[in-house]
């Protein structure tokens, strides 16, 4: 998939990634403009932890991104 015109918010991401503080970045926009794809090139970068939440129960969530932060951690679950 192309990823284009998006130079400028790497450069953002790469700030943030390089800071030596702690921050909170929010990333923000209309339906399909690629905000996913930002990130996902963005954590080819580093080590990332992605999850997009589906629908579903909070209860379904959680079991979800406790059960991937597992397997990204390499931690099985207690």
């Amino acid at each position: 998939m192309a990823f284009f015109n998006r130079s400028d918010e790497l450069v953002a991401l790469d700030e943030r990634l390089s800071s030596a503080r702690a921050e909170y970045f929010v990333l923000y926009g209309r339906r399909r403009v690629g905000k996913s794809r930002l990130l996902l090139r963005f954590g080819e970068r580093c080590r990332q932890f992605y999850f997009e939440a589906s629908s579903g129960s909070r209860g379904d969530q959680l079991e979800d991104i406790s059960a991937e932060l597992a397997r990204f951690t390499g931690t099985r679950l207690a």
